[in-house]
């Protein structure tokens, strides 16, 4: 628990839902909630509504980019947390997600925990590499982004 602070000079961070209320942070959010409908979907074996989950979990990753980009009066730690928000849900939406396809698509046999097991960490090795390092040369990616596992996925299905 954080104590409160007796000086009154010292700055205190805003509330957490504060950040909820910033228009690219509720896409992210929107995005998660797709996210969370292809898991279930996935696990109850409805591949159709998976692939829709999933493409639009892609939609709403690309969308507060660019909305995030285009707002004005943004702060620095609002693209911060952002930021930050973003790579978390990426973390579920084009790791855990296609991971936990696999294992469904698979019947849930322990061969294919493998391969969930490579999903999950290749997309976590990833995004801790960009968050540490930024993009190779600062302007372009190496390698593929994450969001093209779920574009594969929805295509091979």
């Amino acid at each position: 628990m954080i104590a409160e602070s007796s000086d009154p000079q010292e700055v205190q961070p805003p509330s957490i839902l504060s950040y909820v209320r910033d228009l690219p942070n509720l896409c992210s959010l929107a995005g998660l909630a797709c996210t969370i409908l292809a898991i279930y979907y996935s696990i109850l074996g409805v591949y159709s509504a998976v692939m829709i989950g999933m493409i639009w979990a892609v939609a709403f990753d690309w969308a507060d980019g660019l909305i995030a980009r285009r707002m004005k009066g943004r702060t620095g730690d609002d693209r911060t947390f952002g930021g930050q928000l973003d790579v978390s849900i990426d973390i579920v939406s084009y790791g855990v997600t296609p991971a936990i396809l696999l294992l469904s698509y698979g019947k849930f046999e322990p061969i294919f925990l493998l391969g969930a097991f490579l999903m999950v960490a290749g997309a976590a090795i990833r995004l801790s590499y960009f968050s540490t390092f930024g993009l190779a040369g600062g302007s372009k990616y190496t390698g593929l982004a994450l969001d093209n596992n779920n574009i594969v996925l929805v295509f091979l299905f």
